[in-house]
């Protein structure tokens, strides 16, 4: 039982950094963790460290790999992050996320702006050319 659950963890562990974040070849981002993706996806971080806005691209709330992105790397409900952009956008304090969707329009929409973030599924996405990958601390 001991050997199926450690065997169980590995697993997870391993399909739950599936998630590729995505940048723009031009942002400077080397790393992240999961912290400062929180922050960024929930609006507490609207700017990159060189003071340029930041510009998320994101998918429908119903889009699968949306949900395990929340699930996995934000940690609270769609509900949630709807209602944080929701007050954002009502105040003035933040522009909602572009929400596509595919996985291949978030990469273009990620590779044709200077300032975006976007994520991916690593299985699904062969053709990241035109992004940088930032990988996940």
């Amino acid at each position: 039982m001991k050997m199926f659950i450690l065997c169980f963890l590995l697993f997870y562990n391993s399909f739950a950094l599936a998630h590729m974040i995505v940048v723009n070849k031009k942002n400077k981002v080397q790393t992240f963790n999961q912290a400062q993706l929180k922050d960024i996806f929930l609006g507490e971080k609207l700017r990159w460290d060189d003071n340029l806005p930041v510009h998320i691209i994101d998918y429908n709330s119903n889009f699968p790999l949306r949900i395990k992105f929340t699930d996995d790397i934000i940690g609270v409900s769609i509900n949630r992050v709807y209602k944080t952009w929701v007050r954002l956008s009502l105040s003035g304090t933040g522009t909602p996320p572009k929400i596509l969707r595919s996985e291949e329009e978030v990469v273009n929409a990620v590779a044709a702006d200077p300032y975006a973030i976007g994520y991916v599924d690593s299985a699904s996405i062969s053709n990241l050319k035109d992004v940088r990958v930032i990988k996940i601390e």
